[in-house]
């Protein structure tokens, strides 16, 4: 396992260093992505459509769910490489012993939620008849690893904020494989159903959690991880939840928003709802890598913040909007012509496809609005202002999603208008935020 790979992200040359940090959460985010998809392939095949949507029926609810407490692994990843920046020994390891602390107690809240209000929330997501029994037992099983999952996530995001973006890649490459595997025993062979994919991924997320710790536990220093140490200071604490819950709130309207389109998408049936889950698949894909160019702007970003380096974020952020733009443009242009080889590894069924074509075509060919977008709030956030990511997503995203919904959708009620809502709000998002990040740019000069 060796040790953390601790990396110095204040000096240096920019454009090849965040490359090469950004490479392996690049890596991570697609495999991530992949051993999800293999879920619902592996469901689609083994179980039929309809437990297929029933997957499909829970992703906005979890993300809804969960968004808030992974946002603050955000201002955990903000915080400690701040303070790593300044090479405050003692700060981070208040911070590392404050972050698992705060994961577990999270993780054990966002259980008993999912747990116990999973059917109800569901049916007023209007779900279909015919999956929802599916996706209740899913969020269930899926739910009770909660505490495993954000340990992992907050873990992950203090390896990041220190520069080692390799280790979470292993981590995760290896109980990706373990997930796959029990995949296949429990769908596959023993005709677990959803059931099966849902403990599959508790059991990998458990072995990831495990891993991660076990990185921390043997580290010396101030990465080391003690149970003994194990508390809340409050000052980090405050620090964390200062990023970390405008974040958290940002990612809730982005869920919120999706969760009405979701509702949407479920008016139109169940081979719309099946579509949209098999497309939906892709997008993680797509969603990862514009999130992984993310991480690596705000830990850029925040390190160098921490050292007082301002004369080099500009350059971080230009080279961080570069990437975003072209591995979207790539993308975007490759899922054009694929799109319906890849939509068919889900299902056979050619009324599924088009419908996830639809998705295909008006939100994943323009992807490279949506990386922007993720730069853009990762750089804001990463110089420590996370509520002008927020409000930006109050009224570019949240506001403006629910006006389509009742104006323009009800006018043209095919799934291709809905999608036609994501693409704007990205842009909106992001045009939003470049003259909150000059402005905060020039603060930071004025007063260092």
């Amino acid at each position: 396992m060796g040790t953390i790979n601790k990396k110095d992200l204040t000096t240096g040359p920019i454009a090849r260093d965040l490359l090469l940090y950004a490479l392996p959460i690049f890596a991570t985010g697609i495999l991530q992505t992949l051993f999800t998809t293999t879920d619902t392939i592996v469901v689609g095949r083994f179980a039929g459509y309809e437990a297929m949507g029933g997957i499909g029926a829970t992703n906005s609810l979890i993300h809804l769910l969960i968004n808030l407490f992974l946002g603050l692994s955000v201002g955990v990843n903000v915080l400690v490489a701040k303070l790593y920046g300044a090479k405050d020994d003692e700060g981070v390891s208040q911070t590392i012993h404050t972050a698992v602390l705060l994961s577990l107690l999270s993780g054990l809240v966002l259980a008993l939620v999912g747990v116990t209000l999973s059917r109800q929330f569901l049916q007023w997501m209007g779900t279909p008849e015919d999956v929802i029994d599916h996706a209740v037992l899913y969020i269930t099983i899926y739910f009770i690893g909660m505490p495993t999952h954000l340990l992992y996530t907050f873990g992950a995001a203090i390896l990041r904020a220190v520069g080692d973006s390799r280790h979470p890649l292993q981590f995760l490459a290896f109980s990706g494989v373990l997930n796959v595997v029990l995949n296949l025993i429990l769908v596959a062979l023993f005709h677990f159903g959803v059931a099966g994919v849902a403990i599959a991924t508790v059991v990998s997320e458990l072995i990831a959690s495990v891993l991660v710790m076990n990185l921390l536990r043997k580290e010396k220093g101030a990465l080391h991880f003690s149970i003994r140490k194990l508390s809340i200071k409050w000052k980090h604490m405050a620090e964390i939840l200062r990023v970390g819950i405008p974040s958290g709130l940002q990612s809730i309207l982005f869920s919120f928003s999706n969760v009405i389109l979701q509702s949407s998408v479920n008016s139109l049936g169940s081979l719309a709802v099946a579509g949209n889950t098999a497309a939906a698949s892709i997008d993680s894909v797509f969603s990862m890598v514009g999130q992984s160019i993310g991480h690596a702007t705000l830990s850029f970003v925040s390190q160098n913040v921490g050292a007082k380096k301002y004369q080099r974020l500009n350059a971080i952020l230009r080279t961080s909007i570069t990437v975003s733009l072209v591995v979207g443009a790539v993308m975007g242009g490759a899922i054009y012509f694929i799109g319906p080889m890849v939509l068919s590894l889900f299902t056979e069924d050619a009324r599924v496809i088009e419908y996830g074509m639809m998705r295909v075509l008006v939100t994943l060919v323009p992807y490279f609005i949506a990386n922007l977008q993720n730069t853009m709030v990762s750089a804001v956030r990463g110089l420590g202002y996370a509520l002008y990511p927020m409000f930006s997503s109050i009224f570019c995203t949240c506001i403006f999603r629910l006006i389509w919904v009742k104006t323009v959708f009800p006018i043209y009620p095919t799934i291709a208008s809905l999608y036609l809502s994501y693409p704007i709000s990205w842009a909106g998002v992001a045009l939003s935020l470049i003259p909150c990040y000059i402005v905060i740019i020039r603060k930071l000069k004025r007063n260092s």
